[in-house]
């Protein structure tokens, strides 16, 4: 009996030790559970641009206020000059979109288009550069503008452009520099005004985060857009359902900023009270249209970039090489010569015959002097070629610092 009772008080303490081991210890102490990764997002090409599509598509006509911080760099200063104005942006669908800038109620800059032409104008202080510029979307093959000065980009940037069928044919997808991103690229068409486009996508969102222009070779950086929010808006249902459907949503980018690299100009907007899809009355639609400011003259960009030469320093470097000789019984065609270390030939020169041999001479002839031939060489080595007409310098670059903040107090 007492080698039971025993027994059975060593099993109870075995029994106790292992199992309240774990019942007695502080939570801390217990052994933590495995923490499973998430699964990694997968980028589809197909998928983003239809969700793209089809958000764009949703929005017809376009409404907001806007405060927006200028910042451009001054000559001369260390701090680039800061000012805050309003604005209004307007879009109604194909074309037409403006960003009016004012400060108390007076515009100092207007970007914008309708169906026919695109236009920008930043107000200038200075007599020079007083232009209204503008350019035609027909003349758009034959000029040479730089990709920022469309706003089309802006709209894209905004994520209210559709991807064509075209365009996602040709679309390079490559992973972004920054983690869950993938980098899509447009490359140029052949128009010369085409530029290269890149969109930075978010993989976990499918929205769009930034947004680049690059020249048409694809290596320099000319305009960027960085979107920092996204505003989503519910769309009213068409009234001639005879069923209701489900309410509709789309999102815009509301808080975005805008960088012209050669300019040094930025734009931070921030879009507040959106009216989307409303009904533009006429007045409305009769700001689509260049503004028309007093001491301001138009000036056509396509004009002016077909007869604007290159920068110095940039002209094509071509030389023009010497040609292949040619037969002595024809006459030489091509540039004029210049001959060095002998006469010109007066004509074709006598083919040496064999002669009867003749008696030796008590003095004998001089021996023929040698034949010399000439050597050709062009008489202007210069660069030559055709000139590559370039757009001429932009407003941004051209127009006081100051101008945008419309007299403002400005910031250091």
């Amino acid at each position: 009996m007492k080698a039971a009772f025993r027994l059975t008080l060593a099993l109870i303490a075995t029994f106790g030790a292992s199992g309240c081991r774990t019942a007695g210890l502080s939570p801390s102490a217990r052994p933590t559970p495995t923490v499973v990764p998430e699964p990694k997002v997968t980028f589809h090409l197909d998928e983003f641009v239809d969700e793209h599509n089809r958000n764009a598509e949703r929005v017809e006509s376009l409404r907001a206020k806007a405060t927006i911080t200028a910042s451009m760099d001054t000559p001369g200063s260390a701090d680039p000059t800061k000012g805050v104005v309003s604005g209004r942006l307007s879009l109604l669908r194909p074309k037409n979109f403006q960003l009016d800038l004012s400060h108390y109620q007076n515009s100092v800059a207007d970007i914008g288009s309708n169906e026919e032409r695109f236009w920008f104008w930043v107000q200038s202080k200075g007599e020079e550069n007083k232009h209204v510029y503008y350019c035609d979307y027909a003349d758009l093959p034959t000029a040479n503008l730089a990709g920022t000065y469309q706003p089309d980009w802006i709209v894209d940037a905004l994520g209210l452009k559709a991807i064509t069928p075209d365009e996602a044919a040709t679309i390079r997808v490559a992973p972004g520099a920054k983690p869950e991103t993938t980098m899509l690229t447009f490359p140029a068409t052949a128009e010369r005004s085409s530029y290269e486009r890149v969109m930075i996508v978010s993989d976990k969102s499918r929205r769009l985060v930034e947004y680049r222009v690059l020249d048409r070779a694809g290596k320099k950086l000319i305009g960027r857009a960085t979107v920092k929010q996204y505003s989503d808006v519910t769309l009213k249902n068409n009234d001639d359902d005879d069923a209701p459907a489900a309410p509709r949503t789309c999102h815009i980018a509301s808080g975005i900023a805008l960088e012209w690299m050669d300019e040094k100009l930025s734009l931070d907007i921030l879009l507040k009270d959106l009216v989307v899809n409303e009904p533009f009355s006429d007045k409305m639609k009769a700001n689509f249209v260049e503004p028309k400011p007093r001491g301001y003259t138009p000036l056509d960009l396509a004009q002016a970039t077909r007869n604007h030469p290159r920068a110095r320093g940039e002209e094509t470097a071509v030389r023009e090489t010497l040609p292949a000789p040619e037969p002595r019984s024809r006459g030489r065609l091509g540039p004029s010569v210049e001959i060095h270390g002998a006469e010109p030939n007066s004509g074709t020169r006598a083919i040496a015959t064999p002669a009867r041999a003749k008696p030796p001479a008590r003095h004998p002839a001089p021996k023929p002097a040698a034949v010399i031939e000439p050597t050709l060489l062009p008489i202007n080595d210069d660069v030559v070629g055709a000139v590559t007409p370039r757009p001429p310098g932009s407003p941004y670059q051209t127009a006081a610092a100051g101008d945008l903040s419309g007299g403002l107090a400005l910031e250091r």
